[in-house]
């Protein structure tokens, strides 16, 4: 019921245009708080941002998985949204940053095809590596970091 004060309501929704996000403003927040938080953090430590690099292997994967269709297309294009706004922010700071395939099939120690077990863990039968799937590009991404001078010259 409107205020009595003479506030004027508006029949029209508030808020963004329709089709602009599905999912409530509470997310969209974090999404930008994410990407800011990741910024600055580069920025304090003049790091290197490096964005996994999604093949078309992955996506396949994804399509794959029994996800409802609406949940699947969601977590695809929040993604995309997400690097879309991570890449704006890097550049607009002046952070560096590369795409790099950092792969979750296959080993960072030797290289070889990784196996899954149950409740996504890979293990390497080669050399025994073993980590959740989910945290293998981790291995890589601190394979591919410069190693750190400790100490002066």
């Amino acid at each position: 019921m409107p205020p009595s004060s003479g506030h004027h309501w508006s029949a029209r929704p508030r808020g963004r245009a329709p089709g602009y996000s599905q999912l409530p403003r509470t997310q969209d927040c974090v999404v930008l708080y994410l990407n800011l938080r990741l910024v600055r953090k580069a920025l304090r430590h003049r790091a290197l941002v490096i964005i996994d690099d999604i093949i078309e292997e992955s996506r396949r994967e994804l399509i794959e998985e029994k996800l409802p269709s609406g949940l699947r297309k969601i977590y695809l294009a929040e993604t995309r949204r997400f690097v879309k706004l991570l890449i704006a922010q890097l550049e607009w700071y002046g952070v560096p940053y590369e795409f790099k395939r950092l792969p979750s099939t296959i080993c960072p120690i030797c290289g070889s095809e990784l196996t899954q077990l149950q409740g996504r863990i890979m293990v390497c039968e080669n050399c025994g590596f073993k980590a959740p799937r989910d945290k293998i590009p981790i291995h890589w991404a601190l394979k591919a970091m410069p190693k750190a001078k400790v100490g002066s010259s």
